[in-house]
């Protein structure tokens, strides 16, 4: 039933279109021929197109309408990178009531997005994600919604992530600024893919798959190049108790008050500690029932990233 009621929402959300028109975009920039391409490829009734570079010569942003649809993409010269259809409409409640009692309660939805279209898509969910912006505690998150299946049976996977506008999914190198290039290659990593997120004000981060000789690591740049935190297996230092962790992460973890309850026990629960190219990075991931919350600390106990997830 939880699927059926998603597709449903999906299939109200994403109004299909195919006619083809002759409008032609007016960018602000120059933009190839074969980065339009892409995208009317996939959205043939594409019009009032207005890109805004993301990478040089490589990635825009694009936002566009087709018939009385509003949409956000992005795209590189080879191919639509992602897409979201922009929603009037609100959260419908049955979404919203999936945050009720649970610690992120006492939100405000805004701006709901579906995601239309995705050239990667996992195995899990076939890219069905539903978003919209979460403003709690001050702070505007993202919050996204999709369903998948555990052991046979349908779950509701609802994410708290960082506020971004845009997140796709590249195995392009040079859809990556030269500055993280050239640290790939000084490395001696063998880029595998990044997921790169773009907030409301058009910052970027990378969180790059890589392989250094036969081990395996994420990393995560921010666009200057800088590289802030790096998790892999290979020489990691693994935790069993909270109190062996660096004095100011576990002030953090005792005085976030949304954190009160949580324990590390759990499937996804971890404590670790990563060392890679200078840089050490701490890995804590809480549970509390079926509510997770997944964090990154860099070697001063600052936090650098940290993202919910509970399934319903």
């Amino acid at each position: 039933m939880k699927n059926v009621c998603l597709l449903l929402l999906l299939c109200v959300f994403q109004g299909a279109c195919n006619q083809v028109t002759d409008n032609q975009p007016t960018p602000t920039e120059t933009v190839p021929a074969s980065a339009i391409q892409a995208l009317t490829d996939q959205y043939p009734g594409a019009a009032d197109m207005v890109f805004k570079t993301l990478e040089k010569d490589r990635v825009w942003q694009v936002n566009f309408t087709q018939k009385s649809a509003r949409y956000s993409a992005a795209t590189n010269p080879q191919k639509l990178l992602i897409a979201y259809q922009l929603q009037t409409q609100s959260v419908p409640d049955s979404l919203a009531s999936l945050v009720r009692n649970t610690v992120l309660d006492g939100g405000t939805f805004t701006n709901l997005r579906v995601q239309n279209y995705s050239w990667f898509r996992d195995g899990g969910n076939n890219g069905q994600f539903i978003f919209a912006d979460y403003d709690w505690q001050g702070t505007r998150y993202t919050f996204r919604w999709t369903v998948t299946s555990i052991n046979g049976t349908i779950t509701y996977v609802t994410e708290l992530l960082p506020s971004n506008q845009l997140e796709f999914r590249t195995e392009t190198l040079l859809d990556l600024p030269l500055a993280i290039q050239q640290s790939l290659t000084a490395q001696g990593a063998v880029f595998s893919y990044a997921l790169v997120t773009v907030d409301a004000q058009g910052k970027k981060r990378y969180a790059i798959s890589a392989q250094q000789n036969t081990n395996y690591y994420t990393l995560t740049y921010e666009e200057n190049g800088q590289l802030i935190a790096a998790t892999g297996s290979a020489n990691a230092q693994y935790y069993s108790f909270i109190n062996q962790l660096p004095a100011s992460i576990q002030t953090y973890l005792q005085q976030t008050p949304e954190l009160t309850g949580f324990s590390n026990s759990g499937q996804f629960s971890l404590l670790s500690k990563s060392q890679y190219a200078g840089v050490t990075t701490y890995t804590v991931n809480v549970q509390k029932g079926r509510q997770t919350w997944f964090m990154t600390f860099n070697e001063q106990g600052q936090l650098v990233r940290r993202t919910y997830l509970n399934l319903v």
